[in-house]
């Protein structure tokens, strides 16, 4: 893989940057670079926008980058993409989620009552599993 150092320039659009390292969204967050619905500036632009010089912020990156490095999840097969959204993220929701049964719908669109074991009021992340998706794509 190449190093960030020579993917990343003030032409880099900032969404090409966190889809290269995942890592580096938060880099960019603490920066108030916002990579999301913004993700079609140039760092160069960004960063002018923000009052930050580009060449430090992308040697910043590159630091950043190298004592934290990302998995090429751009890369991977629909398999591996699924494996690895539930091992890090879904069990990081799990962890952090407070684990309580709220009421999500208290009324139909009509006004009506809804009670709390129709299905809109039942907790909507169940417990993640291995899928097999071996032979199905």
């Amino acid at each position: 893989m190449t190093a960030i150092t020579d993917t990343i320039t003030a032409a880099t659009t900032l969404a090409d940057i966190v889809t290269t390292c995942p890592s580096l969204a938060r880099e960019l967050e603490r920066r108030d670079l916002d990579y999301c619905c913004g993700g079609a500036a140039t760092l160069e632009d960004a960063c002018s926008t923000n009052g930050l010089d580009v060449a430090t912020v992308i040697s910043e990156l590159a630091v950043a980058s190298a004592e934290s490095p990302s998995e090429a999840w751009s890369t991977m097969g629909l398999v591996q993409l699924v494996d690895h959204l539930e091992s890090t993220h879904h069990e990081y929701l799990w962890a952090e989620m407070p684990h309580h049964v709220e009421i999500f719908v208290e009324k139909d669109p009509l006004g009506n009552p809804v009670d709390r074991r129709h299905p809109w009021n039942q907790h909507t992340n169940p417990k993640p599993q291995k899928r097999d998706f071996d032979d199905n794509y």
